[in-house]
């Protein structure tokens, strides 16, 4: 049951990326927080679900918190909590930017004498804390020492096979194991270890820092030592000529076979080394002791707390006159005729023996039958791992041939470092690696960007196709990023699209800026929902103005299509209400304008026709020219004598003058033949006539009447 990149734990607070390695007890992946921040979570292994010891091995891995929430130290891995997903515990831990030194040997090449044991006296130290703390690592190597991008610090990790001891004790310990890296007292679930079981361990560690080849099993060590008495472990200094002398000794004192023959102390070793110039005194931490306990046993961990609090947990006192331990070659009868060498035999026969020559025959007899049984012993677990080697290399090759190259790469980890075998493997890993890669060039080309980072994911970053591949990642990364982008901008699938971003890695230089990207969305997102239901609302109150103004500035191709018909409907309403107004406009004006047409022919007629009456009689033919025109021009006719002046207009031609120019000559025929006949009924029009009497002046008195008369009569009557 493995977990999916994008896969939500915790009801959404974490949220798996990658996964960042595998080992025979457990895995772990590379998640994010609800906060953004990069952590570690570890579970079981796939492995170890259908292992028939399941229950125990789920108490192992919560104790795994527990002891790790006993060492509080600037090298060794924090857990920030525990918490369990479907029916499995899972570990929350620190995330660690940087790579480990296994993957660093292999890409670099060897380290520097200096560098190697500042690394080394870094882990010292956490171990030592470890042990005063009853906690034995057990699993010390490379690959589980891991050194910070910045600071260049080095960094303990993969606590799943880390057991309390008491010394003084026999304990059964199980069999998880590195090779090349465990002592030969780990081969022995029964064997007595103590904190020299991890010094050899990080002696091994930095034989393989200044040499870059991981020690020869212990296995064989001891067999050889047992059949010809001699060591196969190849000394270091001969493999590389710059190791000193000091660390040389150091080195193969600390990976003694016989652990009375290594220092007792992870400290009493670090004190056989030149410490570094730059290496760094850092303080132990102890635990303050307390009454309180945590559980042993699986059905009790239902109340396991967040995160174990460090001042809880019980300390074991590690006293330094208890660290000799009994040989665990002396435990084998037949180890006891093979001293270490400068050591006499250790079996001494009575010299007072009556039967002294029967004692010597039955002790040949007992001595060749134990010789036979141990080499038989140690044959028998060479063959194993051979067995075990070419059965995974094996499952390997039908795995390549069926196509599963991820599980090859994946299983390629537990190939034994045995040889042929193990080299076999690697070239295998390489070769299902560039398999896999180029399924993944396949499905990038289809537009699968997401699908290709997270199968090129368990590609160790070691492997010969490790430049190109990051290369391409960071290509498929930013085309990924596209992809979200159009999943929200033009869909308008928000979650979609970041849930898509969750499969861009984290070490790629697009997800730096993804956080805000996302953010961004959000924002933009609610500002466009609200945008668009104010347009909604202004449209259904027709409110066109406000409709149209809400609608265009909506942000996204998404938005802006759920308001295309909002914004066409209030774009016609708005033309046509336009258009109104300009025709209303036009029309005032148009009145208007005849209103001051209107207002100034008046106003000139009075100033005229004040002018004529301003003459008193004198000269009043030039003085009333302007009136004459201007009764003219609305067809009267100018009468004036040395009694009377007047403009005499007729009716119905002052009517159709003061009509609207449209309104003028659009009567009927027969309506102009009535008014004809009508005229003749009544004697003729009616005449307006301008009458002005004298007063004290010729012209004082103005007077407009209308009758059926001669003018000429009426002048006469007035005269």
């Amino acid at each position: 049951m493995s977990w999916a990149i994008g896969q939500r734990l915790q009801d959404g607070k974490y949220t798996i990326e990658a996964v960042l390695g595998e080992g025979g007890f457990g895995i772990t992946y590379r998640a994010k927080d609800d906060k953004g921040n990069l952590v570690v979570i570890k579970r079981l292994n796939n492995q170890m679900l259908r292992h028939p010891q399941f229950d125990q091995l789920q108490q192992d891995f919560v104790n795994e918190a527990l002891w790790l929430a006993k060492c509080t130290h600037p090298h060794i891995v924090q857990i920030h909590r525990v918490f369990q997903q479907a029916g499995l515990w899972c570990m929350v831990m620190e995330y660690i930017d940087g790579e480990d030194l296994a993957s660093w040997v292999r890409r670099q090449g060897i380290l520097e004498e200096a560098e190697a044991l500042r690394y080394v006296q870094q882990i010292g130290d956490a171990l030592t804390v470890m042990h005063r703390n009853g906690l034995l690592h057990r699993d010390v190597k490379p690959q589980n020492i891991m050194v910070r991008s910045f600071p260049a610090q080095a960094v303990l990790l993969d606590f799943g096979i880390a057991r309390e001891f008491t010394p003084n004790s026999l304990q059964t310990h199980t069999a998880f194991l590195s090779n090349g890296y465990a002592p030969i007292e780990q081969y022995d679930s029964h064997a007595p270890r103590g904190a020299h079981t991890d010094v050899y361990a990080l002696a091994a560690t930095l034989y393989t820092l200044l040499t870059g080849q991981v020690p020869i099993d212990s296995q064989i060590r001891a067999y050889h030592f047992l059949k010809y008495n001699d060591d196969p472990l190849k000394p270091p200094q001969p493999l590389n000529s710059r190791i000193s002398d000091r660390t040389h000794q150091a080195i193969l004192q600390g990976m003694a076979i016989e652990a009375s023959d290594r220092p007792q102390s992870v400290q009493d070793w670090l004190d056989l080394l030149e410490t570094p110039e730059t290496s760094e005194n850092t303080a132990l931490v102890t635990v303050p002791e307390t009454n309180e306990t945590y559980p042993n046993e699986v059905g009790k961990v239902s109340n396991l707390p967040t995160r174990p609090p460090v001042d809880l947990v019980p300390v074991l006192a590690l006293p330094q006159s208890s660290l000799q331990r009994p040989s665990i070659l002396a435990t084998l009868p037949v180890l006891r005729m093979f001293p270490a060498p400068g050591r006499s035999p250790q079996i001494k026969l009575p010299v007072t023996s009556p039967s002294r020559e029967k004692v010597l025959r039955w002790l040949r007899i007992s001595v060749g039958a134990a010789v036979a049984s141990t080499i038989v012993g140690y044959g028998v677990a060479l063959g194993f791992l051979h067995h075990k080697a070419q059965t995974t290399l094996a499952n390997m090759e039908q795995l390549k041939a069926d196509g599963e190259y991820a599980e090859c790469i994946n299983i390629a980890t537990r190939v034994p470092n045995v040889q042929p075998a193990h080299d076999n493997a690697q070239v295998l890993l390489d070769n299902c690696a560039g398999e896999l890669l180029t399924q993944a060039k396949q499905q990038a080309s289809e537009g699968n960007f997401k699908e290709a980072i997270e199968a090129v994911s368990v590609i160790p970053s070691e492997r010969a196709i490790a430049q190109e591949l990051e290369l391409l990642i960071e290509q498929w990364a930013t085309d990924l990023l596209q992809q979200a982008i159009r999943l929200y901008a033009d869909e308008g699938r928000l979650e979609d699209a970041i849930a898509l971003t969750q499969a861009i890695p984290s070490r790629t230089s697009v997800a730096q800026q993804l956080q805000a990207t996302i953010d961004q969305w959000k924002s933009e997102w609610s500002t466009n929902e609200t945008r668009f239901q104010e347009a909604q609302q202004a449209f259904d109150d027709g409110d066109w103005y406000r409709a149209r103004e809400k609608a265009n500035a909506l942000s996204t191709p998404h938005w802006q299509a759920q308001a295309v018909d909002i914004v066409q409907e209030s774009d016609a309403q708005i033309v046509a209400i336009e258009a109104e107004q300009r025709r209303q406009a036009e029309a005032e004006e148009r009145q208007r304008a005849e209103e001051e047409r209107r207002k100034a022919e008046e106003a000139a007629f009075s100033e005229a026709e004040e002018k004529c009456q301003s003459s008193n009689g004198r000269d009043w033919r030039e003085q009333c020219r302007d009136f004459k025109q201007l009764c003219e021009a609305r067809g009267g006719r100018f009468e004036a004598d040395g009694d009377f002046i007047g403009c005499i207009i007729e009716p119905e031609k002052e009517k159709q003058d003061n009509r609207p120019e449209e309104q003028q000559d659009d009567r009927p025929d027969h309506q102009s033949d009535d008014r004809e006949e009508q005229q003749t009924r009544t004697g003729g029009d009616r005449y307006p006539i301008l009458i002005m009497r004298r007063g004290e002046s010729p012209f004082a008195l103005t007077q407009r009447i209308y009758c059926r008369c001669d003018p000429q009569d009426v002048i006469a009557s007035l005269s």
